[in-house]
């Protein structure tokens, strides 16, 4: 039912942009609604999604190398990211996974998953390290993996960076704390 609705409001979207295939950005790109990102992006390129965006991640591999600034995908705002198939996020030690700026919201749902990762001290889906801040997180469905170090695995990242709101309504999230961190919530010394 839900992803009829999803599909439906979707079809209603008259920024429809199509299938975006990652592997063939020549430059930094931005998400708008309607977009359904696809295959791999593996470079220096920066993802973002545009505030108030509602795009699809299918079969989408994204990993920034550790010499790379950024996280792996940024929200510029509001945005509501719905999962197909098998998704993969990494970021450098840094950033995290998936970013979402203070006071603005990500949305997660739809029957896919995603696997996001942090390397270091940055959460796999919230804030980086040092003091660095995120919005709230709103998780709805989906299959979710998260992994960090120092770093909530959802939620702020160590040394003192916060999160707003966390909340999970729908899915199933894989996240494990460790290195002084929660697994949902706060890092280490946050």
């Amino acid at each position: 039912m839900r992803v009829l609705l999803w599909m439906a409001l979707f079809a209603s979207s008259a920024a429809f942009a199509g299938p975006v295939n990652l592997a063939q950005l020549q430059e930094d790109y931005v998400a708008q609604t309607g977009d359904t990102l696809t295959d791999t992006l593996s470079s220096a390129y920066m993802l973002s999604i545009a505030d108030g965006a509602e795009v699809v991640l299918k079969n989408a591999v994204v990993v920034r190398e550790e010499y790379e600034g950024g996280a792996g995908i940024i929200c510029e705002g509001s945005c509501t990211i719905f999962l197909e198939d098998s998704n993969f996020v990494k970021s450098n030690q840094s950033s995290p996974g998936i970013h979402i700026p203070e006071g603005h919201t990500l949305v997660i749902d739809g029957p896919g998953s995603l696997d996001v990762r942090s390397e270091g001290f940055s959460a796999g889906i919230g804030a980086g390290s040092y003091y660095s801040d995120c919005g709230n997180i709103e998780i709805r469905g989906g299959v979710i993996t998260a992994v960090g170090e120092s770093s909530a695995r959802i939620g702020g990242g160590s040394i003192g960076s916060k999160c707003g709101n966390i909340v999970i309504s729908g899915g199933e999230v894989n996240a494990k704390g460790g290195g002084g961190a929660a697994a949902i919530g706060c890092g280490s010394h946050g």
